[in-house]
């Protein structure tokens, strides 16, 4: 099993569009937007696409902004 150090802890704010998708993130105060940015932050956390991420954050916890934690390995 490998090791890892954590290197950052963020609050991360998730909006959804009405699709369900995920239109922009707040992370302790910077705001990712536009398709692109958001695809790619959707990507580096193993989800296909800002759609996908979305539909499973609002399956879990239902369509209003998700309040968590970024944690940065």
């Amino acid at each position: 099993m490998r090791t890892a150090t954590c290197v950052g802890v963020h609050q991360v704010i998730l909006h959804f569009a009405r699709d369900h998708s995920v239109e922009a993130i707040d992370i302790s105060g910077p705001v990712f937007d536009g398709s692109t940015r958001v695809d790619a932050f959707a990507q580096m956390d193993g989800f296909a696409d800002a759609r996908e991420m979305g539909r499973f954050f609002v399956k879990l916890y239902g369509p209003e902004p998700f309040h968590g934690v970024l944690i940065r390995w």
